[in-house]
């Protein structure tokens, strides 16, 4: 059954009163079976026949009921507002009415009233663990068909790896061996073969992340509960605006990196010296409300928005020096300038992003929404921050996938074959 508030799924919970309540975890009210309602309230003549008009009413009445999906009918009960339907029977009892009824027309000799607040609690603990267990049986039945690739796999590659480290062996231990220069073709093939399965690995995880972000409903964001979510949304800041730590833009996210060109040898290459991100929250809005993000620990899938970089007599942009001075990177070696990189990306208000991620219980200075919940990080669970939408950024995991997870393995399989061939034909 669903809230017809909000259509979060009810949960069962127990109570003094009666074997079990139906509450909405996002604390909107709970549903009464036919006759439960008695077991709150004595005075029956109130219950069943009171005409009392200007009640508290805390959802439209033009709401389905949660059991039958029959039109809920108004049903004052005293001052309080209620909703019954006409055919089970039922009553909608909005959050904080049943506590109100009890007070006033509670039961003699009853039970000692539970506070409707023990109701919610529990309601949100089952409601997130039952989304844990849902997204664990997902995973385990799609991963059935991957482990069983990965044995196939794992097999051949084991099968062959075996055969080929044998023969090297033999080839290592022969006396001619020691006498020749390092064969850098044989390093080489067994640098592919590691390759090959830390590229077919790496696919592994894309692949769970892909499913994730495939199996996971998006919600709007007035009906997020606690757990795994997906939300789409225009970003807000929480407070102030942000800059860009290279160009100065207004944003209410960014990342950076700095790179510098060093010579090790008679070779050059660019090696990070610095990088990171905001840590500030910021807000993604839809249509139904407003939720925070704490970016801190998300990956991150944005379009990188400026390259900044001192080639020759090409100088950095004053606002890119004035970034690395902030950073503590000096732009100048002891005999000329050093040679930079610097790379950033941002998040513009008004963006549309795509995040998935785990939605937490927070005060209301950490979230903007009815229920004070903000998305975060889990350690046990993905947080994905992007600025493409769904569809877009799984039709490019896919191919991702589809070139890590037969690349892998065929780049491992080729040099696999290229040194059992070496070591055949050095044998003999």
């Amino acid at each position: 059954m669903q809230c017809p508030h909000c259509r979060t799924c009810l949960i069962e919970v127990p109570s003094a009163q009666s074997p079990q309540i139906d509450a909405c975890p996002r604390r909107h009210g709970v549903w009464l079976d036919a006759g439960e309602m008695d077991l709150f309230v004595d005075n029956e003549t109130v219950y069943k026949s009171s005409t009392v008009t200007g009640a508290a009413v805390a959802v439209q009445t033009a709401t389905l009921c949660p059991r039958c999906a029959t039109l809920l009918d108004e049903h004052p009960i005293g001052a309080e507002g209620t909703f019954a339907c006409p055919s089970c029977k039922g009553c909608w009892v909005p959050e904080g009415v049943l506590t109100r009824l009890h007070e006033t027309y509670g039961r003699g000799g009853t039970s000692p009233f539970e506070e409707e607040a023990l109701y919610v609690r529990a309601a949100k603990i089952q409601a997130r663990q039952d989304q844990r267990t849902a997204m664990q049986d997902v995973a385990k039945q799609g991963s059935s068909a991957e482990l069983l690739y990965w044995y196939v796999i794992g097999g051949l590659i084991s099968l062959i790896l075996g055969v080929t480290t044998w023969e090297s062996l033999r080839r290592v231990m022969a006396p001619s061996h020691w006498s020749g220069k390092i064969d850098e073709g044989f390093v080489l093939l067994l640098l592919g073969v590691a390759g090959g399965i830390a590229l077919f690995v790496h696919g592994f995880r894309l692949n769970r992340r892909k499913r994730f972000i495939e199996t996971t409903p998006t919600s709007t964001i007035r009906s997020l509960a606690v757990g795994l979510v997906e939300v789409t949304g225009k970003a807000e800041p929480a407070s102030a605006m942000l800059n860009a730590p290279f160009s100065a833009m207004p944003c209410v996210f960014y990342y950076y990196m700095v790179e510098e060109r060093q010579r090790h040898g008679k070779e050059e290459k660019w090696v990070t010296i610095a990088k990171g991100e905001s840590s500030e929250p910021f807000v993604v809005r839809d249509a139904t409300g407003g939720v925070t993000i704490l970016p801190i620990g998300a990956d991150l899938m944005l379009e990188t928005r400026g390259t900044y970089q001192n080639t020759g007599s090409i100088e950095l942009p004053p606002a890119a020096e004035a970034g690395l001075r902030a950073l503590g990177i000096e732009t100048a070696g002891w005999l000329s300038s050093k040679t930079l990189r610097c790379t950033e990306g941002f998040i513009l208000p008004q963006e549309t992003l795509y995040v998935l991620g785990t939605a937490h219980e927070g005060d209301q200075e950490q979230s903007v929404n009815e229920a004070r919940l903000f998305i975060g990080r889990h350690p046990d669970e993905p947080f994905l921050i992007s600025d493409r939408g769904e569809r877009a950024l799984i039709a490019r995991m896919r191919w991702q996938v589809w070139a890590l997870y037969y690349g892998g393995p065929a780049l491992t399989a080729a040099c696999l074959w290229g040194l059992l061939h070496t070591s055949l034909t050095a044998v003999r």
